[in-house]
């Protein structure tokens, strides 16, 4: 079981798309302590002037509110935090021409995270990936931390036109690398 709430940990969304920044602004319209990381100035120019980047229903709304409220904050890079923290990675994984996902976005921000993690961290990986990829190449890469995290394979379900509804209300399917993994990314969603 978690020792703190959602509330008392940061959660740090990696990747603002479409997933990310839904997912981002749903969990701090609850209270949540959220930090979003984007490399993209375009997204980064819109949420300076606090909102979103393409149109989703009261999506505007809720991130004047949360950005006014402090409780969603958002910046290019990752740094170093004592506090607790959850990483939802939700960055894109394009497809080449040959159909083959190109998989160095979730390699690079797998490589981040592994400099910032601290003992007890969670580490959800919320972006459309080929079977195995959270066993097979971000959990090396975040090993390399010699840290003892949990990890997690969460995929997003967003209805474009619905995501806000839906966040609230759709259960989360939850995968985790082990049982504790599983149970960490379970208790998060609850």
């Amino acid at each position: 079981m978690p020792t703190n709430s959602n509330q008392e940990k940061e959660i740090v969304v990696i990747g603002l798309g479409y997933v990310g920044l839904t997912m981002a602004a749903h969990m701090a319209s609850l209270g949540m302590n959220v930090l979003g990381i984007e490399v993209r100035e375009l997204v980064l120019t819109g949420l300076r002037a606090k909102r979103a980047f393409f149109y989703e229903p009261g999506l505007d709304h809720l991130l004047a509110q949360t950005i006014n409220d402090g409780t969603f904050r958002f910046n290019s890079e990752l740094i170093k935090s004592k506090l607790a923290r959850v990483f939802i990675i939700t960055v894109g994984t394009p497809i080449d021409s040959e159909k083959l996902v190109l998989e160095e976005s979730i390699v690079r921000v797998a490589n981040q995270v592994s400099m910032v993690l601290n003992d007890g961290d969670l580490v959800i990986l919320r972006s459309t990936v080929k079977l195995n990829t959270t066993r097979e190449l971000i959990k090396p890469i975040l090993d390399s931390s010699a840290k003892k995290y949990f990890l997690a394979f969460c995929p997003e379900r967003t209805l474009e036109g619905a995501a806000l509804i839906e966040l609230g209300k759709l259960p989360q399917i939850v995968g985790g690398i082990d049982e504790d993994s599983a149970k960490h990314a379970a208790d998060f969603f609850s």
